[in-house]
């Protein structure tokens, strides 16, 4: 048999081999591992929900929203970003600086009657209650005002006693009848009601006690009918044109507030006023049970806008320091620099190596090399014109360049192309390129491409 095109033929036969090394002959055969530097490595495939919900290693449809998983594959630990995607995202950057500021912390409290505006009545004489005119709680009270009747046998008895020297003394200087009338006086009465038992003739059955302080009345403590002993309160009355509020603050809070310091005082109930006052005082000592100690600050009620029991809430400024540094001023980056995840923070900082070496354009118009970075930063503060920065515990150095402006997008850029992020830890290695000090190494960048330059 004649063979008519023998080429043809061999061709054939080649890819017959070649279709059967690729069915039957592994991956292995063909790429080596990229671990010892002599064949490319591939990154692996990942899938990614549009709504950055789970980042899984196949395809189909997202577990938590139902929408179609994208297919990502990381670009290494970097995010580059050309002149113009930063103008598109307005991403802006700022350093990491030594800057003085403050934190707010809050410190509950109450409103109570100032010591010095409260006072007590109380019945002068021994007796029964007879008639208890005094205003009910919450009224107003003016000193000379009547607040009981009361009926005392044993000031009846004074009385005669004081008639009856008066019918058998001789003269003003009488001993017996000087006696009678200090006897009145010691038990309470006044100089005017002795005076009128003299000019009537007559005892008195009931004595009027009368209020000599004004204020508001706070609590009345007897009733009609009662009988109350000489000396025990009747009234209880404040002048609440000025009040205190005691401030509980917890054991180890002891440097938070001192004599003198300056806070903001507010009410959480709707259309509450704001108002400065001066702490007075701060007790000396912790109660044993509750583990706190009071601090105090009078406040003007004079429009009885603070209510006795109210609940207050005193604001305070308390500078941040760096534990051991000298100093008040702390390494610090603008709030909107910092994305937060419980205990889990990150920024991007500028590796400024591999920027400079992509594009010689200005640092205001090029395009930017950023890294994410794992840092440590204490709450928010404030500087004095107001604005909010983080203080910087760890994981940046002073200098370094971080984007404040586009960091959430920057963010959700790194979490689609499936390296590190706020939601999406790093490896076991380190790829933030964090080097000892708090500054980064950047990798060759020759031939790198900027997009958009």
């Amino acid at each position: 048999m004649r063979i008519r095109h023998p080429i043809l033929l061999g061709v054939g036969a080649c890819s017959a081999l070649v279709i059967a090394a690729i069915l039957f002959l592994p991956s292995s055969f063909f790429i080596e591992n990229g671990e010892d530097g002599t064949g490319t490595s591939l990154s692996p495939q990942k899938w990614a929900c549009p709504m950055l919900c789970v980042v899984v290693d196949a395809s189909g449809k997202c577990p938590v929203c139902g929408m179609d998983l994208e297919p990502i594959q990381s670009s290494g630990d970097m995010l580059v970003v050309g002149r113009t995607e930063r103008e598109l995202m307005g991403l802006s950057l700022a350093p990491v600086e030594r800057r003085e500021i403050w934190r707010t912390a809050s410190v509950p409290g109450t409103v109570v009657e100032a010591e010095p505006s409260q006072a007590v009545v109380t019945a002068w004489v021994s007796g029964r209650i007879d008639d208890f005119p005094a205003p009910p709680t919450g009224s107003r009270i003016s000193a000379g005002q009547s607040i009981a009747s009361i009926y005392s046998p044993e000031l009846i008895q004074a009385q005669q006693e004081l008639l009856i020297a008066m019918s058998m003394s001789g003269s003003e200087d009488d001993g017996m009848l000087q006696a009678a009338r200090r006897r009145l006086s010691q038990m309470g009465a006044s100089q005017w009601l002795i005076d009128r038992i003299e000019e009537r003739g007559t005892v008195y059955s009931d004595v009027t006690v009368s209020s000599s302080y004004s204020g508001t009345v706070l609590e009345r403590l007897v009733q009609d009918g009662d009988w109350v002993e000489k000396g025990q309160p009747i009234l209880r009355i404040a002048d609440l044109r000025t009040v205190w509020i005691q401030a509980e603050l917890l054991e180890g809070q002891q440097g938070l507030l001192a004599v003198g310091d300056t806070v903001m005082i507010s009410s959480p109930g709707p259309g509450a006023t704001a108002m400065h006052a001066v702490v007075e005082q701060i007790d000396p000592y912790l109660d044993p049970v509750t583990r706190s100690f009071s601090a105090r600050v009078s406040v003007d009620n004079a429009q009885s806008s603070w209510l006795p029991g109210q609940l207050a809430i005193l604001e305070l400024w308390v500078p941040e320091t760096m534990p051991g540094a000298s100093g008040s001023a702390v390494p610090a980056v603008p709030a909107s620099s910092v994305l937060s995840l419980g205990t889990r923070s990150i920024v991007y900082v500028e590796d400024v190596t591999a920027s400079d070496a992509a594009s010689d354009l200005p640092s205001d118009t090029r395009g930017l090399v950023l890294r994410p970075r794992l840092v440590e930063v204490g709450p928010i503060a404030y500087d004095s014109a107001g604005e909010r920065y983080r203080m910087v515990i760890s994981g940046l150095s002073e200098g370094e360049m971080v984007a404040v402006q586009g960091a959430f997008l920057l963010d959700s850029q790194a979490e689609l192309t499936g390296i590190e992020s706020l939601l999406n830890e790093a490896p076991s290695t380190d790829s933030t390129g964090a080097v000892p000090g708090g500054g980064t190494t950047a990798p060759p960048m020759d031939g790198m491409d900027m997009p958009g330059m």
